[in-house]
């Protein structure tokens, strides 16, 4: 059985991740992180405070990681130079050079490094990307995304999600991201620059809670991608549309209380004589189940824990997270300077 060792407690998507852990036969051994946090394992996992702790007293066979974007490329580091393989909450760290200074660390070791990008696992977000390889749209012209989220006056804004210092931004660090990364990996195509707009409109947090992001695709598509933290508490408001010179597609990922429960549909449109066989709809029927991102989310943690035993690849990988953040910094770079901002890779 594979024994893992839980790195980072006080963070939301731990219960999530552990029931996960639980459906998939893994044993957590042991955890590190704040002793006062109540975690669902066993009494004979073993509790430590400190992460370095931890990896010098267990031989544990992965780690997972839900620490700070300050703290997590460290635990990387330290968990790969033991060639431990590691699952890791996104975006990783706060900027793309936090994250590629250690990408070599990571390319030297036998250990798998994942990253929790785990929309990529959605049925609906494959049948995008399969249409999207199939030419479907024709040629791309624009996008246009949508992630807005529960009032930070519902959440506990004082967790170091919502600290500059440990987290670097607000809801486009932390949500934005999903769609940052989902977008390019449907499209097989890289955001090439972006302007953007912070709001910062919940008193005493000092990270955005809102944003409007315009960007440029490398074929000359404009998108744009606008996040809140507007709503209700528990309430979301989430859209994907992809519009090309042949055929558009457009989805609502998370229901309005984000559950993934019943169907999800994809509405498709297109010149019938260029693809007279393609469904005016797609229904994705879910199945019931508990834990991160239910049963597809599973399914992308199945796919890592595949390219753990060198029986598949990683379904998104240290470059894939070094990605997304440099389009992070793009984005931080735009709303502090007030101008369109090329993204820069490393």
């Amino acid at each position: 059985m594979t024994s893992v060792g839980y790195i980072g407690l006080d963070h939301h998507h731990r219960e999530p991740y552990l029931e996960t852990i639980r459906q998939l036969g893994l044993d957590v051994t042991a955890v590190a992180g704040d002793p006062d946090v109540d975690v669902s394992v066993s009494d004979q996992t073993n509790r430590y405070r400190e992460y370095e702790t931890l990896l010098a007293a267990e031989a544990v066979d992965l780690v997972w990681i839900t620490a700070s974007n300050r703290t997590t490329p460290a635990v990387i580091r330290e968990a790969v130079k033991r060639d431990i393989d590691v699952f890791c909450e996104k975006p990783g760290a706060r900027t793309t050079a936090e994250l590629a200074a250690i990408a070599p660390d990571v390319y030297e070791s036998d250990a798998t490094v994942g990253f929790a990008y785990a929309w990529r696992g959605h049925p609906h977000s494959q049948q995008l990307r399969q249409l999207a390889s199939d030419g479907f749209y024709g040629n791309l012209r624009a996008v246009d995304c949508r992630f807005v989220a529960s009032r930070l006056a519902t959440r506990d804004h004082t967790h170091y999600l919502y600290d500059p210092a440990q987290s670097r931004g607000g809801i486009v660090q932390w949500l934005g991201v999903h769609w940052i990364d989902l977008l390019g990996w449907i499209l097989d195509e890289r955001i090439e620059t972006v302007a953007a707009s912070l709001q910062y409109g919940t008193e005493a947090v000092e990270v955005e809670d809102g944003a409007i992001v315009q960007f440029e695709t490398e074929s000359g598509a404009t998108g744009s991608l606008t996040c809140g933290y507007y709503l209700g508490d528990d309430r979301y408001d989430t859209h994907i549309d992809i519009l090309g010179d042949r055929g558009r597609s457009q989805w609502e990922p998370i229901s309005d209380t984000f559950a993934f429960e019943g169907d999800t549909t994809i509405e498709l449109e297109t010149n019938r004589e260029w693809r007279p066989e393609t469904p005016s709809q797609i229904t994705h029927e879910y199945t019931p189940a508990n834990g991160y991102g239910g049963a597809w989310g599973k399914a992308f943690i199945e796919e890592f824990l595949a390219a753990c035993d060198d029986s598949g690849t990683v379904p998104a990988d240290i470059d894939d997270a070094i990605e997304v953040l440099s389009v992070l910094d793009a984005i931080y770079a735009a709303a502090n300077s007030d101008r369109w901002v090329p993204v820069e890779r490393h």
